[in-house]
């Protein structure tokens, strides 16, 4: 495969050699009244857009110049991703983030709503979701060995000190990480087995005892980092077999306000809870829940991933 893509690139770089004067492109038009016609091809737009257009093995090609510049120099032909060592991706946004010092506004806003959650009867579970950069630092490019962002660590820091319930999973993720693989190389999010992992901290959050996995399992995928740099490759990433039940009798209503991360949790929570009501955060909006929704559940879930922080 990997010689194959090399030939087609040398041979890609070859065919402006054979293809002589730009002026015979003809460009095909259509002009008012629905009549079409045809001229040649004089500005350089317009013989850029003809060979976007109509150049042979253009597909393969973009494919062949990602897979150089990924493998070959570690380069990302995409701006959103960044290349980093071993076939690691991770998206550049992570590793843009502002670090900000002061999060008591916030920690005061999420006690708040537990106050509020509490006085409806329904318990309030803060889930922070680490990016993958926070977990596998040691595959990142050289030039990120000295870029730090303290944010997570002061909102759970915040957090603990107002006795809001908050989920550290990233301190239960580095504890596992050297016995399983939790994050997807290729994409942005973690695996299945991660995201069981951080279902059962949930769940130990209200004191809840769950059944492990019964067993590990291998499905096929490729990551949206991936995809971004035209490779669209496909990796083997860890699952998990379930026993038949996860835990006891289920418990009563949850509603669970998350992001992609949180979408991962579902399938777990829909053995665990009688009813779910799932709502995508959207983070270019206040977050706002009423006491009347409160009152419908048994339990209030927030999960958000560690890059987002900021939004809050």
């Amino acid at each position: 495969m990997k010689k194959t893509i090399s030939i087609l690139f040398v041979l890609a770089l070859l065919i402006p050699l054979f293809m002589g004067e730009y002026s015979g492109i003809h460009v095909i038009s259509d002009e008012s009244g629905g009549k079409l016609s045809v001229r040649t091809a004089k500005t350089t737009e317009e013989i850029d857009q003809y060979i976007s257009e109509n150049f042979g093995f253009r597909k393969e090609l973009i494919y062949a110049n990602a897979f150089v510049d990924s493998r070959v120099f570690r380069s990302s032909s995409n701006s959103d991703v960044v290349v980093g060592k071993s076939g690691w991706l991770y998206l550049a946004e992570t590793l843009q983030v502002p670090n900000i010092l002061d999060w008591s506004g916030v920690g005061e806003r999420l006690k708040e709503l537990e106050i509020r959650a509490a006085a409806n009867g329904a318990a309030l579970i803060v889930v922070l979701a680490p990016d993958k950069r926070s977990i596998y630092p040691e595959f990142l490019p050289d030039r990120f060995s000295d870029w730090r962002n303290e944010n997570y660590q002061r909102l759970v820091s915040r957090l603990i000190e107002l006795n809001v319930t908050v989920v550290d999973l990233k301190s239960s993720l580095l504890a596992q990480k050297g016995l399983y693989q939790l994050y997807s190389l290729k994409d942005t999010h973690w695996n299945r087995l991660a995201a069981f992992l951080a279902f059962k901290e949930v769940l130990n959050a209200i004191d809840v005892e769950t059944e492990d996995f019964a067993s590990l399992q291998v499905y096929t995928r490729s990551g949206d980092l991936s995809r971004l740099l035209g490779l669209n490759e496909a990796e083997e990433v860890t699952a998990v077999a379930l026993p038949p039940k996860l835990s006891g009798e289920k418990l009563g209503t949850l509603i669970l306000y998350h992001d992609s991360f949180g979408e991962s949790l579902l399938p777990f929570l829909e053995k665990t809870f009688a009813r779910i009501e799932p709502r995508t955060i959207d983070i270019n909006s206040p977050f706002e829940i009423s006491d009347e929704e409160l009152r419908q559940a048994d339990v209030l879930i927030v999960e958000i991933v560690e890059r987002d922080l900021p939004t809050l």
